[in-house]
């Protein structure tokens, strides 16, 4: 009895996910990207480009989720030693570098 509840449990969450698609930004798309349509996304992004830009999409009666790739979530630092070192002798580099960090 229990495993025909969990059969039909997980048929109609299968039904449910069906037409939904979660996907990596930068990984080639399955389909023309220009025939997706932006539901939340970055405006700047061009049609051609949707598959680079985290967002919702949809492509025909498909729901499309394209997420940044788990290791850009990775939090590493750089020893202060090491930062110096890189950006020796430029205050003007090392603060548009600094900007550059704290802006993502």
């Amino acid at each position: 009895m229990l495993y025909v509840v969990v059969q039909r449990a997980l048929a109609a969450g299968a039904s449910v996910l069906g037409n939904t698609r979660q996907l990596v930004a930068g990984d080639p798309a399955d389909n023309d990207p220009a025939e997706w349509q932006r539901v939340i996304a970055a405006a700047e992004a061009l049609s051609t480009e949707y598959p680079f830009h985290r967002g919702i999409y949809t492509s025909g009666e498909k729901l499309l989720a394209v997420n940044r790739p788990a290791v850009e979530t990775r939090r590493e630092s750089l020893p202060i030693r090491k930062f110096r070192t890189c950006s020796a002798g430029s205050i003007s580099r090392a603060s548009t570098i600094r900007r550059e960090v704290w802006a993502h």
